[in-house]
This record gives C-alpha cells, structure tokens and sequence, in this order.
C-alpha cells in the first residue's frame, strides 16, 4: 500500500509554504504555457492534447477554489495537473486511440501510465513536478478502494488526486475522443454524481456541481456539447435537445456509468441515449415504450441490459452481460404486451426451438430460454460484433456478382438445413442476415415468424389464411395474398429479391405506400436489374428472373438448384470456400439487431 510520506503539502490539505509563488504559477502564460507545451511535447500521439491540459487544468483551479483551498495552492495544482498524463507516452497509439472497449490485455497497459508518470517526474527535486508526480500516480485511484495502481481508499489518496480524478473524467465525458462523441454538460455531471461516493469524492463532486456555469464558460466546451443528427433529421429541420438524445461510447457501455446513474436509457432505435421517461426518439420518429428503456436494469440476477441493439413488432434485443461468468450475451426480451398474447408467445419460444433444432453454424447460437418473474420469456443469444445487411447495402451496394453470389449462396446453404427441418422462415430480408465484424462469415437472425410442418405438412396454425406476414419489399407473391400455401419456394423468391438488390443497388419492389408495394409483389411488377444496372452479366440476370418468377412451379424449386446456378458466377476468380464469403472487405462494426 502506497502511503502519503512524499506526498507535498498542499495536496493533503495543509497550507503550502513556499513562500511567494510570483508571476510564475499565476500567469496564463509563461511557466504555464511552457508546462503545457512540454507535457503536450511527451504526449504527441494523442489529439488535442494541449486544449485538454489547459480545460483540465482550468477545471481544477476552479474545483480547487469552490473547496476553500489557498491561492497559492490552487496555483500550484492547476500547473501541477497538466503533467498528469505523462505516462501515456509510453502507451502505444493504437490503444490510445482504439474504437471501441480494450481488451484485459491493453487496459493493463493504459494503467501502467499513472506508475510510468509518477517515475519520470519524482525525483525531479522541484516541488511543482512531485506534486505532478504524486497526481500522475494518485488520479485514477477510487475513493472506495477500487481504483488504479495502489487501490488506496478514501482520505488515503491526496486532495489533489481526488480533484483531478473529477475533472479530469469531466472533461473526458464532455469532449470528442477517437472512440466517442461528446455527452452534453448536463449529462457529464449526472453521470459523476451518479460515481459520488463510489469513484469520486462527494465533496469534489458537490464543488462540480456549485461551479458547473463556470465550467460551461471554459473555452470551447459549449461547441462540444453537440450531439450528431442523422441527415434525414437535418433535412427536415427537426429540432432535437442535445440532453434528450446523445450517443453513448462502446467503452463507457462497458463501464456502465451511465446506467448506473439511473437517469438514462439506450434507444433500440436511434442507438442512442435518451433521459429515463422519455416516451418519443425524435430521431426516429418512433414512440418509445417500457420495454424500450430497460437498459440497466437486470433480469433473473445475473443478465445486466445494456446497450439496446435494436426493437421490432414482437421483441427487443440488448446487449447484456452475465454476470456470473462476465460473459456478453444478445438478450431478446418478448414484450409484455405481446406476451398476453399465447399464440405470440408459442412463436416466440418456437424460434428458440428452430435454432436449436437446425444447429447449422450459420444460424445464432441460441444459449437459454427462460423467463422474468412476471412470466415475460426471453432468449439468450451469442452475441454477435459486425453490421447486417441492410447497413452494408446502404452503405456499399451495389457489389459485384461474385460478392452478392458469395453472399447468397451462403444463405442458401443455412436455409438447405432450414428448409430440410420442415421449417419456412417468411422474413427473410437484409435486416435479418449478420455479416461479422470481417465480413467473412454471415449469421441468419429471427425466425419470429417461421413456419413449421411436420411430415404431413400439417400444424396448429399460428396465423389465419388471409393475415399478412412478412416485411412487404421482401414478401413472395402469395405472401402478399395471404395464401395458406407458403412453403420453402416462398423463401426463394425473398433470395432472389435480396441477390436484385445486392448486384443493383435498388430494392426490386418500389413504390410510395406499403399497400402499393404488396400490390407490386403480387403482380410481379419490377424494373428489369439490366435496366437498373447495365452490364450484368447475362448469367447473373437470368439467375435473378428465374428466382423472381410469379409461378413458384416455374421458379427454384429447391436451395441447391439456386445455388448449382450461382456457382458459376462465385468461382470466376477464386475456388470457393464452404462458409466463407468473398469479395466482401472489413468495415466499421456494430452489434447484434432485430427487425
């Protein structure tokens, strides 16, 4: 346990006695600026750097201050703190700027910079860099014991630690970092009261929240307090409360600061944060129910909801993490209105029996089946790092033949087991078809809808003969009329709607309202794709208009027709490879979604 002998005075408290500390510590330039541009200098492969010393050291003097400490004292914290993160020098580049959490390995790392620090600057023998020294050492320590690198408790870490822990995280929170956006000040502040006691000292916090209009006055925050829109909430001018609507950093999802502070939730629709009672996203346009704001509540005593990756008719699904085995799990609950529902919730629980019973690795792998004490079910789900289909489509189609070929007949091999089970999924569409973080490997989410028959082709029905079901852009023909005859072929059809849009670009089926669009479905109505795209091979449009055809006698009959067609064209270039896609390179990764 590291002590406080060495620590200087003025960081426990006691009155500093240097005497005069002059022009030096009190000018905003000078000595000032020359310690800012040699901690910025040791620190050159982080961005910004300097206007994060200079706003922490501001925020520091004004804490400082708001707790009654003399002014020679604020002065010498306030030069003291800009040689806080020396350490980090020795930290490589690709940690410090990393999207996304650490892993144990590199997180071990980041800490080692407070002992890193506090070595480079100690024996100094100038007393401004040992109490920089003893605050590189001391600000990532928790007052309840449970920080970095000495876990010192309470009053055992320096006054001066303390105060920089707090403004040191606010600015943190507040500000653009290479792996996240800037919280609003307000929820900066929330988010720290909610670690009073905890990480924070409750009287620093208390200063924070006595000082916060000062703090709004520090050059540069209030342009920090801004929030990203989407384009289409731009183009329509809408007005959005940077405090109702804010993203929230993969990283601090982790943490579970924000969630813990219990005054925000994670909107499966915006994927962003919104205040606990908020009942519209005004980013989506969509109202926002209970079931939507349970991010940070736990189910069963060992599954915490986090980030909400996404809501549909029937469920939600978050990211969650078990917390028995520190393990990260897709949790998707039933919602409670639809679980009143026998007939919703039998189909529910048989989508958990279909990906057990299918077991192809293609399909997510389902891990438990249960429900809350309130008799809500909800499955548990690996947990998947990547994007779906649908984000990649807008994103980067069209693609090449070879690409769409790879990724269709990847599907069409998951649905060979699918269909081979007596199982016809109904919903397939890019929303529902998971590339992984490389884009080597695809999943096939959500049979909420699926339809299963045994030997007979015979089964208590879950939907009525004329009741639509299904996403419309991506319905066969006799789903639009609501026919009882939906089989296998059904699902071909939807393959050859996805391979139009893949090698296009456009969905086949357009139309101003949804009710057009069935209509269009029905009748087999769409753009030619050479008209859409000319130079499509001939090879790949008559593989794309036989999988379209109105007559499901006349269209694929099976899975392995489709794909004795497509290989051709996946084989241009490279042998092909059993689960493994092509043409398709890494992108940026999000989590787990659901229609």
């Amino acid at each position: 346990m590291v002590t406080n002998n060495n620590t200087h005075p003025s960081l426990n408290g006691a009155k500093l006695h240097l005497g005069d500390p002059g022009p030096l510590f009190q000018a905003e330039g000078g000595f000032f600026e020359l310690c800012v541009r040699l901690s910025t200098n040791m620190q050159f492969h982080e961005p910004d750097v300097a206007l994060h010393l200079r706003r922490v050291a501001k925020y520091v003097e004004l804490l400082a201050e708001a707790l009654g400490r003399p002014a020679e004292d604020v002065q010498l914290l306030k030069v003291a703190s800009v040689f806080h993160d020396v350490g980090m020098a020795e930290v490589p580049t690709a940690i410090v700027s990393k999207n996304g959490p650490l892993t144990p390995e590199e997180a071990e790392i980041v800490r080692r910079h407070t002992e890193i620090g506090h070595q480079m600057l100690s024996e100094s023998g100038v007393p401004m860099l040992e109490v920089a020294a003893m605050l590189a050492l001391t600000h990532h320590e928790y007052v309840n014991g449970k920080g970095y690198p000495h876990q010192l408790v309470g009053l055992e870490i320096p006054l001066g630690g303390r105060i920089l822990a707090v403004a040191d995280v606010f600015d943190a929170l507040t500000t653009r970092r290479p792996y996240k956006e800037p919280y609003p000040i307000d929820v900066a502040v929330d988010i720290i009261n909610g670690m009073s006691g905890k990480q924070f000292d409750a009287e620093v916090v208390v200063a924070l929240q006595q000082r916060v209009d000062l703090l709004r006055d520090v050059d540069g925050l209030p342009s920090r307090t801004l929030v990203n829109l989407s384009s289409s909430a731009l183009a329509e001018g809408m007005k959005v409360d940077v405090r109702q609507t804010f993203a929230i950093s993969a990283r601090d999802m982790n943490k579970g600061e924000l969630f813990a502070s219990g005054g925000y939730f994670s909107c499966p629709f915006c994927k962003q944060m919104h205040p606990q009672g908020t009942t519209f996203c005004s980013l989506k346009q969509m109202p926002l129910r209970e079931i939507h704001q349970l991010s940070g509540q736990v189910i069963n005593e060992k599954y915490l909801l986090q980030r909400a990756a996404g809501a549909g008719g029937m469920a939600s699904v978050y990211e969650s993490l078990h917390m028995l085995t520190n393990r990260r799990v897709a949790l998707k609950l039933l919602d409670p209105d639809v679980a009143r529902n026998p007939s919703d919730v039998t189909r529910f629980l048989e989508e958990g029996r279909v990906f057990a019973t299918v077991g192809h690795p293609n399909l997510v792998e389902v891990l438990d089946i249960d429900q809350t004490p309130e008799g809500v079910p909800f499955m548990v789900m690996e947990y998947l790092v990547g994007e779906d289909l649908a984000d990649f489509i807008e994103a980067e189609c069209p693609i090449s033949e070879v690409a769409a070929a790879s990724v269709l007949v990847e599907v069409l091999r998951t649905l060979t087991a699918v269909h081979g089970a007596g199982i016809v999924h109904r919903d397939l569409k890019p929303e529902n078809i998971f590339l992984t973080q490389d884009r080597q490997r695809l999943k096939i989410l959500d049979f909420g809808i699926s339809l299963v028959r045994d030997s007979h082709h015979q089964r208590p029905r879950l939907t009525k003969a004329g009741t639509f079901m299904g996403t419309p852009e991506y319905m066969s023909p006799e789903q639009a009329y609501g026919l009882d005859s939906i089989d296998h072929r059904s699902d071909l059809f939807t393959m050859g709607e996805i391979l139009y849009e893949l090698v296009t670009g456009w969905q086949t089926f357009t139309a101003e309202t949804t009710m057009a669009v069935m209509m269009a479905v029905a009748n087999v109505r769409y753009v030619h794709p050479a008209t859409r795209l000319p130079g499509l091979s001939s090879e790949m449009v008559a593989v794309i208009l036989r999988s379209l055809r109105a007559d499901k006698e006349a269209r694929y009959q099976t899975t392995q027709e489709f794909i004795d067609d497509l290989m051709p064209i996946l084989e241009r270039d490279f042998p092909y490879q059993p689960g493994v896609l092509l043409g398709l390179h890494e992108r940026g990764a999000k989590s787990n979604s659901v229609s």
